[in-house]
């Protein structure tokens, strides 16, 4: 039986669970400025246009995991997540609820989804590829080295 995820948007209200998470070593280790990252972006997503637009993501009504979705140029959009509670990673939460975020935005006509995931996070390029993305190539960037992995919409 496949698993259903819901994604609430995340509010101000929101950010001392989310930087409980954030203090974390599993996800520390790969988000280390994330809590003023996600202050940032929560901050700034308080209307339907904003470029990016944070979430909760539930498993039976419980937040365990962060979601953020960003608006590219070409209608595209980029991901990047992580799941909080650890006693759940490594379970196939990962894979599964970015799959079924992905088919809510190709439901809503988006083209393409992409992600940047450190190119050492083994889990998290799984995650990415159980997904059902694609690996791209590496990348330098002003964040640091990263693998470009990209999900088409498929007719």
């Amino acid at each position: 039986m496949a698993r259903a995820y819901s994604f609430a948007r995340m509010t101000a209200a929101d950010l001392p669970l989310v930087n409980r998470w954030l203090a974390r070593p599993h996800v520390a280790e790969w988000w280390p400025d994330g809590e003023g990252e996600v202050a940032e972006v929560v901050a700034a997503c308080h209307d339907e246009e904003a470029e990016t637009v944070p979430y909760l993501v539930q498993l039976q009504d419980e937040p365990f995991a962060y979601l953020q979705c960003t608006r590219e140029p070409a209608d595209v959009r980029s991901i990047d997540q992580f799941i909080g509670e650890v006693e759940l990673v490594g379970r196939g939460h990962g894979s599964a609820f970015i799959r079924q975020f992905c088919d809510r935005l190709f439901a809503q006509s988006v083209p393409t989804v992409i992600t940047d995931p450190d190119p050492t996070n083994a889990r998290a390029v799984r995650a990415y590829e159980k997904a059902g993305f694609r690996r791209i190539g590496p990348r330098d960037t002003q964040w640091g080295h990263i693998l470009l992995m990209q999900r088409d919409n498929a007719p």
